[in-house]
Formats: C-alpha cells, structure tokens, sequence
C-alpha cells in the first residue's frame, strides 16, 4: 500500500514538473509585422498567419475614391497613375486584391517584372483557399448526404 502511494507521488511529480518545464509557445507576429517584412522583400512569411491576422486587424480608412481613379487610370493605360492610386489602396489594407491586380497589370506593362511578379506572388497567395480541417470535411460530407437523403425522401425516389 505504501508502495503504491509513494508511485503515485513520484509520477506526480515527475509529470508535474514536464509541465513547467515547457517552452511557451512563440506569440503569433501582429499583422503590421507581417506586412512590413512582406513589403521589405521577404517572400518566406508564414501567408496562412498574415491571412488570419488580417482577419483581426483593425480596417484602415475608406478608399473608394482611391481604387474609382486607380482603375480609371489603369483602363486608361496611365500605368504609373495606376500604381500611385494602388499604393494609396495598399497603405490602408495590404490584402486588398484588386489593388494587387492593379500593381501587377500596371508593372507587367511597364516592364518591370521583379515588381510584377511580386504582386504576382501576393495575389496567387491571397486567391488560394486555406486548407480545411478534416473535421470540417467530414461535417460538411455529412450535410451533403444528409441533403441527399432529404431530398429523395421529399421527391419519393427510394427505391
């Protein structure tokens, strides 16, 4: 009996102190973070972390009027006052897309292709879904046959 208590002691605290031993996980960089070394030139930031921090990231001002003249200028083949109106749109939402588009069309016909293809990059990340969780794979596999059942229980088609 004694023996066994003095186990459940030790394993105690032996497991007790893994625990306290841990690392602390790394604090996930803000999105402002993200966006700096983004725009600096550094193509190897976590994306999946830069789209769920934008996702929390306060909304900068109203730029309407900013992307109105940016594809007035952009239809118009004014290319460097297309990029000037996008950069204008960029500054307050980095992930906005058409901004993007803007910028890679402008450059791509400017001929500068290292700025090109850098949109380029932002935009095929930002248009690429994130993966889903098995779990909601599986959740949405069930709906869908469950719809299935429903409906042929609705039109009578059981065999």
């Amino acid at each position: 009996m004694m023996l066994r208590l003095l186990v459940a002691v030790m394993a105690v605290g032996i497991f007790s102190g893994m625990t306290v031993c841990q690392d602390k996980p790394a604090p996930n960089p803000s999105h402002a973070d993200l966006v700096s070394k983004l725009k600096a030139g550094e193509k190897d930031i976590d994306f999946k972390q830069l789209r769920l921090a934008y996702a929390e990231a306060k909304g900068g001002r109203d730029t309407t009027e900013q992307k109105k003249a940016m594809n007035v200028a952009l239809n118009s083949k004014k290319y460097e006052d297309a990029i000037k109106n996008a950069d204008k749109v960029l500054a307050q939402d980095y992930a906005d897309m058409d901004a993007h588009f803007a910028e890679y069309i402008a450059h791509r016909e400017l001929h500068q292709s290292d700025q090109a293809e850098f949109h380029k990059l932002v935009l095929r990340v930002f248009w690429t879904p994130l993966p889903i969780p098995a779990t909601a794979r599986l959740s949405r596999r069930r709906f869908r046959s469950l719809r299935y059942m429903k409906s042929m229980f609705c039109f009578g088609s059981w065999a």
